[in-house]
């Protein structure tokens, strides 16, 4: 259970989403990622062209659909993506209020370059998130957000 307090000086009941969870829901989130990336290549391919221009516009389109996949959904969904929305989760900044797009675009840059990165083995975010009390990783220290449970029971009083 966390508290917190927003500008209103109104004590939150927000209950953080725990690791087990987090990852799962990424997981999902980069199964469509990839799956999206590798269709889009597919249909490069068969277009034609050039082998240059093939693999430039399938680079290209497949680093747009990673980083704009969950900067979008995000943003448009006000902090869910697939893989929050199947497994009940959702990013609130740290005052309990609807991410923006600022929050979202530090999150997507953060989980590529940081979070999920071959220099910290691809597990940067998932260590930080197990260590951290409201199990946040990197990328939601920097956007100043927290993943919250939306579907679950009340403890008992």
């Amino acid at each position: 259970m966390s508290q917190l307090v927003t500008g209103d000086a109104v004590v939150l009941d927000l209950r953080p989403a725990r690791v087990p969870s987090r990852l799962l829901a990424t997981g999902i989130d980069l199964v469509i990622m990839f799956g999206a990336s590798y269709l889009y290549g597919y249909i490069v391919n068969q277009v034609g062209g050039s082998d240059a221009r093939i693999r430039a516009i399938t680079i290209a389109g497949a680093i747009l659909i990673n980083f704009g996949y969950l900067i979008a959904m995000e943003t448009l969904t006000r902090g869910r993506t697939v893989g929050a929305y199947a497994l009940g989760l959702r990013v609130v900044r740290d005052d309990g209020g609807a991410i923006r797009f600022r929050q979202a675009l530090l999150r997507g840059l953060a989980f590529w370059a940081v979070d999920f990165a071959i220099w910290t083995g691809f597990c940067g975010g998932l260590i930080c998130a197990a260590v951290n009390q409201q199990s946040k990783r990197l990328g939601d220290m920097m956007a100043g957000t927290i993943v919250i449970r939306t579907r679950s029971p009340r403890p008992p009083e």
